[in-house]
């Protein structure tokens, strides 16, 4: 019986030392995805420093994550999203953002839709008001909802509000969504906001590899 117990304790060590060794775990999200709002063919300016997370807003004193940490943009980039929790989706996005988004309706502002023609002045766009209606095209697909779609790594999305058709909207339109989201994973995020390209404290790292 004693040996069986000394082989069974010496391989949950063994196999604790491998994770550590082998498989570092950090299980920080941090990954990026590329996107463009385009209303009637205008690409929609998100720039502005009211879209923007403060970067020294990355991380709450308290050790509380923000909805505004989950999911943001930084640094006056509107087509580049990054994300700090696995569960964030493109509606949180637009939430964050003050702004709206369901499967029938795209909620804007007047400063965003100025001197767009043929859309309302307070910018809230809804299916079946006229002959445009929102198209949604992730990752060269035509796609019936987006607001509850989870943002993966390097996704790239076009929400369009239009009354060119689908396809057209996906052969010519989602050009213009950017495409170097993968190249951001590979940098370090501004300040606070880096945390998920480092490594995990040791003794994090030690407890979890043998306690998970």
């Amino acid at each position: 019986m004693r040996p069986l117990l000394i082989g069974l304790a010496l391989g949950a060590v063994l196999l604790g030392l491998a994770r550590l060794a082998f498989a570092p775990i950090n299980p920080t999200t941090h990954h990026h995805a590329n996107w463009a709002i385009v209303v009637n063919g205008t690409r929609v300016d998100l720039s502005g420093d009211r879209f923007m997370e403060e970067i020294s807003a990355c991380s709450a004193g308290d050790g509380e994550i923000q909805p505004g940490q989950r999911i943001h943009m930084h640094e006056n980039v509107d087509d580049v999203v990054h994300v700090h929790h696995p569960g964030a989706t493109w509606g949180h996005l637009m939430t964050n953002l003050d702004l709206g988004l369901g499967d029938d309706w795209l909620f804007l502002d007047a400063e965003l839709v100025e001197g767009i023609d043929g859309v309302p002045a307070d910018g809230r766009l809804v299916n079946g008001s006229g002959d445009a209606r929102l198209v949604f095209v992730v990752n060269g697909f035509v796609v019936p909802s987006l607001a509850n779609r989870v943002v993966g790594s390097e996704d790239r999305v076009l929400i369009a509000w239009t009354d060119v058709d689908a396809e057209t909207v996906r052969t010519e339109w989602f050009a213009r969504v950017a495409s170097d989201a993968g190249e951001y994973n590979e940098r370090m995020d501004p300040a606070s906001c880096s945390g998920g390209h480092g490594d995990l404290p040791f003794l994090t790292r030690l407890r979890l590899a043998f306690w998970g």
